[in-house]
């Protein structure tokens, strides 16, 4: 039988032994990074190796996250709505409920009648409606010293057309009645009942322009645009429409009413810096073209920079080689490729690693007082932790 002393050590032994096993197990299984932080980097990948042991003042602790080498942004150039039409509109004027005209070897009683229209140059066509309710003999009408009507009606309603030439601003028409002649104790008359006009034009906006500006800085970084829109038919024609981007055609079809529209690429030669000009333009038809927006898309590099500050003191141990200030990354792995440029103040330095940590030696770079770091990822990388810091 072992004395019990024997048995104690043997106990303490084995367990030391043990617990080796399982501090080693553990170093090896924990990320590299938190290896690192308790042992110290093995590898550099040409840089100096710090361990925590050896981090003095920490001059600099941020989460720079994930970089990229670019930026996209979008910008909206929303436009007001549109009206286009060529549309033939129809009014009516009452110019007489009721009227006579009379002749005989006593009376001539003639109806006149007088009526501006302020927008004749655009009438289409005109009319003259009324309705005969009693009458004898033959009807004269002169429209503007014109003979536009004589006869007698076969029906009571007629219709007379006056010549667009005979159109002025203020207007006069004349109804009369021929003498009965050798009869002369007999009177012609006509009795007439709402006499009207009804008035056909055109009224037209069948092209209108909307502008925009686009700034230097979005011209300079521009990557592409688009043109949105939505039309909305008020009448069922198929009319053309035709869309200009600082008078170079972009677009020409038959408008498809209250359907979305495809997306019009732009090609950035038609872009300008500064002000530029869509035009709309319809052939025919009754359209309201809505939500109009023109969307560029701008691609610019984003170099983040970080700043930190060194004393009076820390800046002469520096610069007399007493002390070093180290610069240290933390990647979230340990096997994709991490490749960027890193600019300190006016001085600048590359690396490319797979590791999951970097550290450098960045004193011949330092400044007295304000400093800056500017990181120029030139792939998509992540930064989980950028530290600079005073080494013992």
């Amino acid at each position: 039988m072992k004395p019990r002393g024997e048995t104690n050590e043997a106990t303490i032994a084995a367990f030391i032994i043990l617990m080796g096993l399982f501090i080693i197990i553990y170093l090896l299984l924990i990320p590299q990074s938190a290896r690192d932080e308790l042992l110290g980097p093995d590898s550099d990948n040409g840089t100096s190796s710090e361990g925590t042991s050896s981090i003095g003042a920490v001059l600099l602790n941020t989460v720079p996250g994930k970089l990229s080498p670019y930026t996209t942004n979008k910008f909206e150039h929303k436009l007001t709505p549109i009206n286009l039409f060529s549309r033939l509109d129809t009014a009516t004027d009452i110019l007489s409920q009721s009227s006579s005209v009379r002749k005989n070897v006593f009376t001539d009683e003639n109806q006149i009648l007088k009526f501006t229209i302020d927008n004749y140059e655009e009438m289409e066509t005109i009319n003259l409606y009324f309705f005969v309710a009693d009458h004898k003999g033959n009807l004269k009408i002169t429209f503007n010293n014109n003979l536009i009507f004589s006869g007698s009606p076969k029906v009571s309603s007629q219709i007379v057309s006056i010549p667009k030439s005979a159109l002025k601003k203020s207007n006069e028409l004349i109804f009369s009645v021929d003498s009965p002649g050798w009869k002369f104790w007999s009177t012609n008359y006509y009795d007439l009942e709402d006499i009207n006009i009804v008035k056909k034009s055109i009224e037209e906006n069948r092209a209108t322009q909307r502008t925009f500006t686009i700034s230097q800085s979005e011209f300079d970084t521009l990557d592409g645009a688009k043109l949105d829109y939505f039309v909305y038919c008020n009448k069922d024609l198929d009319g053309t429409l035709k869309i200009f981007l600082n008078s170079q055609l972009l677009f020409s079809d038959v408008v498809f009413c209250s359907v979305d529209q495809p997306a019009q690429d732009i090609s950035n030669g038609l872009l300008r810096s500064g002000s530029n000009t869509l035009r709309f333009e319809v052939d025919k038809g009754d359209y309201r073209i809505e939500q109009i927006i023109l969307e560029t898309d701008t691609e610019t590099k984003s170099y983040p920079v970080f700043s930190f500050s060194v004393d009076d003191d820390i800046y002469d141990d520096v610069s007399n080689n007493n002390k070093d200030i180290m610069l240290r990354m933390n990647f979230p792995d340990s096997t994709k490729l991490k490749e960027a440029s890193v600019t300190v103040n006016d001085k600048q330095f590359n690396f490319k690693t797979n590791d999951d940590n970097l550290i450098k030696d960045i004193s011949a770079y330092l400044v007295r007082g304000e400093n800056y770091i500017k990181i120029i990822p030139r792939n998509e990388l992540e930064i989980t932790n950028l530290k600079a810091y005073v080494k013992k």
